[in-house]
């Protein structure tokens, strides 16, 4: 959803004279000093207009910019690395004078890209430029400045506003699935396929047949299917849909271990990935992270998932020394959840240490992905 954003106390600087403007006031002074020496009227008057005409210049120059009102149209929330449309309006507010040959260079815009031109805006009237941007980082995006210039009238002098627009842009981290995931997941069963036909019965457990292929196993032929289409297809296994999603972010940094900052970041990509991933089920979530205090943000509408990515978009790396407070949380978390427990330290490092938990357990770090079998009769 788009909202817009008005100009707010815009700095302002008065006209200056350009190359060309200070060429014709030097000339223009240099003359009357010779018109004067030599007693040449003709000299002197066209010396004279010279000046005039710098004058006129400059208070074009000051008039044109004068009443401008600059709007920003832009998304409330976008990801980093994503483009995303804005829009740029200008009202010209003066009630009798248009303005001409206007220059706009907007801060959100890439360096090789933010010049635009406005060539005439009428009195009252106004234009609209869109174009397509995005931003880099993840985070709140606050302020973000236009400057408004001018070199209207002949070029002889120059007028530039910067105003700062306030802005607030929700950066969201770039979303990237964690490759081997799939690897440990019946990707029909978690993403769909095209030639998968799924269904899903009163007991939540999803369906689905699909074609053979190389790698699987003989007994998951699915004969009568076969028989109608002529193709040799496969059953799917029976996967129970989870009652909810369960994702829990923790940093864990043991004595004498060192945590590259890019890792961290690396790891809201990934969380963000993941989020979409078990959104596309259809199932209500939490989520739970170290850097937001061990609250967990509850999901019901897998569609919106603002809250988490809110968060995300906020996150500062506190690494904790134990796992202590994992530990505690991983122990709440209902058995009909499916659990991804996610950090950016290496899960080698901290998966032995969680306890035995009568459900799988998928852990992930930005490079792996091991899933912990249900031990029955262990500790909860």
């Amino acid at each position: 959803m788009a909202t817009h954003f008005t100009r707010r106390g815009p700095q302002k600087s008065g006209p200056r004279l350009t190359n060309r403007g200070i060429v014709l006031a030097a000339v223009s002074i240099l003359s009357i000093l010779i018109g004067a020496y030599l007693q040449e009227r003709v000299v002197t008057q066209l010396a004279l207009f010279g000046l005039l005409l710098l004058f006129i210049s400059f208070t074009l120059c000051w008039l044109n910019v004068k009443k401008l009102e600059v709007v920003r149209l832009a998304p409330s929330a976008t990801h980093a690395m994503a483009d995303f449309r804005i829009e740029l309006v200008v009202t010209n507010r003066k009630p009798w004078l248009d303005s001409f040959a206007l220059e706009l260079e907007d801060s959100l815009l890439p360096y090789a890209n933010r010049g635009l031109l406005a060539n005439w805006i009428r009195s009252g009237g106004h234009c609209r430029m869109a174009f397509a941007t995005r931003l880099v980082k993840r985070g709140i995006l606050e302020r973000a400045s236009v400057t408004v210039s001018s070199s209207f009238p002949f070029g002889l002098c120059q007028i530039s506003e910067r105003r700062r627009l306030p802005t607030h842009i929700v950066v969201y981290p770039r979303a990237i699935t964690p490759k081997r995931l799939g690897y440990h997941y019946d990707s029909d069963y978690l993403e769909g396929a095209q030639d998968a036909v799924l269904t899903r019965d009163l007991l939540g457990d999803l369906h689905g047949i699909r074609e053979f292929q190389h790698g699987d196993p003989i007994k998951s032929i699915h004969w009568p299917a076969t028989a109608r289409s002529n193709r040799v297809m496969i059953r799917e296994f029976d996967q129970p849909m989870p009652e909810k999603y369960s994702i829990i972010f923790h940093s864990y940094a043991p004595e004498k271990s060192l945590i590259w900052p890019d890792a961290f970041e690396t790891s809201m990509e990934l969380l963000a990935g993941l989020l979409y991933f078990c959104a596309k089920q259809q199932v209500p979530l939490d989520f739970t992270a170290s850097f937001n205090g061990w609250r967990t943000i509850q999901v019901q509408d897998p569609n919106n998932l603002s809250g988490p990515l809110n968060v995300l978009a906020e996150a500062v790396h506190q690494p904790d020394k134990s796992l202590n407070q994992l530990i505690k949380t991983v122990k709440t978390i209902p058995g009909q959840h499916g659990l991804f427990i996610f950090s950016e330290t290496p899960v080698r490092i901290w998966e032995p240490k969680l306890p035995s938990l009568p459900r799988p357990v998928t852990c992930l770090d930005n490079t792996d992905v091991q899933v912990r079998t249900p031990i029955f009769g262990g500790s909860a």
